[in-house]
């Protein structure tokens, strides 16, 4: 591995030739059996190169007026012995190596600035900016000067450098889709953009200023975009060809599916460009005070779905536009409530006509006509009637099979929300009930078969199930938990509920909205309901192959964690208070937090058998490996900053990686990304990006 330091430029010539005429002596711990001498040869010298040196431990010769010691201590994360480090002072080309104990010394090295790298296999680190003084000991210079304190080494690669705390998980990186790369954003001096490679080996700021998180790959890795303040610009994925796109840009751009094109706002107007030119195609007016970012769709086949607004005063109705990849005419849709692509994207459905009234720039106050299209291929057709309300989206819902849609409509200025189902070819429509206000829940079953959907109750919300062909409704769950479970699920459904096979699972019977109730499962084709357990809260996970569900009682932390069959449930305790991680990749097992709150024990469940393996404690936050072999995870944390560690999944001793550290994410089976943190001072030189080895 190989790391860049920051080099800063030292002495006087007058100085450097100082080392030349009495030498730069470089020791280990005194007694030591590595050492160096006679200008820092690391095969000179014996006893720590006192020979010549100024070694605090064993007194010393003379050194010019005008030099000093560098002496500290090393240490390696999660090796007790510190012996054999690797210290170097790059601007005079000396070297020496750590005694048993971590002291290296180097001495009458001339007044000035220099930058340290300290290495050993495995391990690598460096101080960017050490100042050295006449007569005493070097200081660290990181905005101001603090002594030069025992430095512990990580395993990792150092990727870039930040002189501040502002770099948290989630906003300031990107990684390539590759993982080859990674971008990543600080504020140091105004803030700056930085891009390195993963394998440390080539680094470079393309740029500063105001950038914030307001950075990307494009979707095949090979461009980079970015906004410095409100200029969008663009370059290669290695950092060349820099340029300015356009200026006056409200938001990122939004990239088609097959990465070909990217679509953004700028001023009044719309843009289109293609991935990598600097063609750039005015679309037209939008509207600033309606929306002052701009945030299209892309169709499947690339066709741009966005909107303009037709009034300056009023946000109602919009225009649509659907721009075709191939650079002919738009089809504009004039007077439209709200819109939405089914998953796919290859179909549309928007609300057509719709109008507030006559003071809202358009016609009589009319609802409009719900139509469906499939993008690119036919023409909209009239699938049922208009939908008034709120139309910022999200409110349609397409059947998996794309075959109907579900979505709300009311009478203008209504409270009250019938919901209907509407065959997307026109064939058909039908109101299944007269007011989801309050329940906004509603979706369909995987196999596209029932549509199901929440009614107001006598306490939260009644889930509902319904064949799309016409057959009879089935109220199957009571008082049902309307928010999100936190697990995945097959088909359109929302996060209120689980389908496994043909079943349907949930929890209902609360007593308030953010209580707990029963966990049931229901099968959809027979409505029979299994109970699973009671006083159960949220969140509820299934496994991979949905025959196990996970769950907690109580609300968090759960009094305990239980797992069981769906077919046959017979729940089985997994652990004690505490909460659930994440499943493992292949979904066959998952991480559990148990004995919470506060530290926790982390255990590994294997969901089939029930048996747990505890991979430390302390543990307060973790990741799987992309393969599912390991876990990395952070102990004794502190605001998310403690011990890095690295554990196979099948247990064993873990291993440290690194000190004041912070996950983030894993870039292969092999390695991972996590974030140095050297606070207090004088340890923020140590702040930083680096990549991790899986021991």
């Amino acid at each position: 591995m190989h790391t860049k330091f920051l080099s800063v430029t030292v002495v006087l010539a007058l100085l450097v030739a100082s080392i030349v005429s009495t030498g730069c002596g470089s020791n280990s711990a005194a007694g030591g059996d590595a050492g160096s001498g006679n200008g820092g040869n690391l095969d000179g010298g014996s006893n720590g190169g006192a020979d010549n040196g100024s070694n605090p431990r064993d007194g010393g010769v003379n050194c010019p007026a005008l030099s000093g010691t560098v002496n500290g201590f090393a240490t390696l994360a999660g090796d007790s012995d510190p012996s054999g480090i690797l210290v170097s002072i790059s601007q005079l080309d000396a070297g020496s190596y750590t005694g048993a104990d971590g002291f290296y010394s180097f001495n009458c090295v001339p007044v000035g600035q220099y930058s340290m790298q300290f290495r050993k296999s495995g391990y690598e680190d460096g101080i960017a900016a050490i100042q050295t003084y006449a007569g005493g000991n070097a200081q660290i210079l990181d905005h101001a000067y603090y002594p030069l304190s025992p430095i512990e080494l990580s395993r990792g690669t150092r990727l870039r450098s930040f002189q501040n705390s502002g770099f948290w998980p989630g906003a300031a990186y990107s990684l390539s889709p590759n993982a080859g790369s990674v971008l990543s954003y600080s504020a140091d001096n105004g803030g700056a953009l930085f891009l390195a490679t993963l394998d440390g080996q080539k680094s470079r700021t393309l740029d500063t200023g105001s950038i914030s998180s307001n950075f990307a790959y494009s979707p095949d890795g090979q461009w980079l975009y970015w906004l410095n303040g409100s200029t969008l610009k663009m370059g290669a994925a290695d950092g060349t060809d820099v340029t300015i796109l356009m200026s006056n840009v409200s938001a990122m751009p939004t990239f088609a599916p097959d990465g070909k094109s990217l679509a953004f706002g700028s001023g009044t107007n719309a843009y289109l460009a293609p991935v990598g030119s600097t063609t750039v195609r005015d679309l037209g007016p939008r509207s600033t005070s309606c929306e002052s970012s701009f945030s299209p769709l892309f169709a499947a086949d690339g066709t741009l779905v966005w909107k303009a607004f037709t009034s300056s005063n009023y946000c109602l109705p919009i225009s649509l536009h659907l721009t075709p990849s191939d650079g002919g005419p738009d089809i504009v849709f004039p007077t439209v409530g709200r819109y939405e692509l089914s998953p796919d994207r290859q179909f549309l459905a928007f609300n057509d006509g719709y109008c507030a009234g006559p003071s809202y720039g358009c016609g009589p106050a009319e609802a409009g006509i719900e139509r469906v299209t499939k993008v690119g291929v036919s023409g909209p057709v009239m699938v049922g009637p208009g939908a008034a309300g709120d139309f910022s989206g999200g409110a349609e819902v397409f059947s998996p099979d794309n075959s109907h849609i579900l979505y709300a409509t009311t009478g203008m200025y209504s409270y009250s929300y019938p919901l209907v189902i509407a065959q997307t070819n026109g064939g058909g429509s039908r109101q299944l009930t007269s007011n989801i206000n309050g329940c906004s829940l509603f979706g369909f079953s995987p196999d596209s078969g029932l549509a199901l959907y929440a009614v107001p109750g006598t306490v939260t919300c009644d889930l509902i199930a319904a064949p799309v062909d016409g057959g009879p409704v089935r109220v199957i769950g009571a008082n049902v938990n309307t928010n999100s479970l936190g697990g995945s699920c097959g088909g359109l459904c929302p996060g209120a509920w689980l389908f496994t096979g043909n079943s349907i699972i949930f929890v209902d019977g609360l007593t308030s909205f953010n209580g707990t109730g029963q966990l049931k499962v229901v099968a959809l084709g027979t409505g029979v309901s299994t109970h699973i357990a009671s006083d159960v809260g949220r969140p509820v996970f299934l496994s991979a192959d949905g025959q196990q569900v996970l769950f907690g009682i109580g609300s968090y932390p759960h009094a305990g964690l239980y797992l069981s069959s769906v077919e046959n449930p017979a729940p089985v305790l997994v652990g004690n208070t505490g909460r659930f991680g994440a499943l493992s990749p292949d979904g066959k097992r998952a991480l559990l937090y148990t004995d919470c709150p506060g530290t926790c024990i982390l255990k590994v469940l294997t969901l089939s058998t029930a048996k747990t393996i505890t991979l430390a404690s302390g543990v307060s936050s973790a990741a799987w490996a992309p393969d599912g072999h390991a876990v990395a995870f952070v102990t004794d944390a502190l605001d998310q900053v403690g011990t890095l560690r690295f554990a196979s999944a099948d247990g064993g001793s873990s291993t440290v990686v690194a000190g004041r550290a912070m996950l983030l994410e894993w870039t292969s089976p092999n390695s991972f990304l996590g974030r140095r943190v050297g606070v207090p001072a004088p340890y923020s030189f140590q702040n930083g990006l680096y990549l991790f080895p899986a021991p």
